[in-house]
């Protein structure tokens, strides 16, 4: 999982990432694995519904999933 990166920086990686749901599946039979989980930046865990970048096991596919 990738650390130390700013929330402009993790913006503009997702901003063309395809929506994924929470426990769906690019593939048939492949895990979704977290790439990357978007920066807090001094946000409270409890105003913020943080999204994450989970990537494809099998095609390698990357998207954009809630997180919480």
């Amino acid at each position: 999982m990738t650390n130390n990166i700013s929330l402009t920086e993790y913006n503009g990686l997702i901003e063309n990432l395809s929506f994924l749901p929470p426990f769906d599946r690019c593939c048939e039979e492949a895990e979704m694995n977290v790439v990357m989980v978007e920066p807090l930046n001094g946000r409270n865990t409890m105003d913020v519904d943080r999204s994450c970048v989970v990537q494809c096991s099998q095609c390698g596919k990357q998207y954009v999933s809630q997180w919480d």
